[in-house]
């Protein structure tokens, strides 16, 4: 997940060009240092397109905290971490399970 997190790290700096400076891009920033599985990732991060040209492969991703990590966050700091690393946990631990 390393070469994706730096993808992801570049494609934040696009989105902010393109929508300038917001909460949404500082807490997609926080929870990539945090999240180590993509399927945490994708329970927590909603993708969406934008084009920039013609061609249907002209697009950028767009990243939004989903409405699950809006509430999460809403119970503060500490709380909100406990959490996120449960998650992670429990989806690892989900993981090697079905690999058995």
């Amino acid at each position: 997940m390393a070469n994706l997190k730096e993808r992801i790290r570049k494609e934040l700096i696009i989105q902010e060009g393109i929508e300038g400076k917001s909460e949404d891009i500082e807490l997609v920033r926080k929870c990539l240092e945090i999240i180590h599985t993509s399927n945490t990732w994708n329970t927590l991060i909603n993708v969406k397109w934008h084009r920039y040209g013609t061609k249907s492969y002209e697009m950028h991703r767009l990243y939004y905290p989903s409405q699950l990590l809006k509430n999460i966050m809403k119970l503060g700091v500490s709380q909100s971490q406990n959490i996120m690393k449960s998650i992670d946990i429990h989806v690892t631990e989900l993981k090697k399970d079905i690999e058995k």
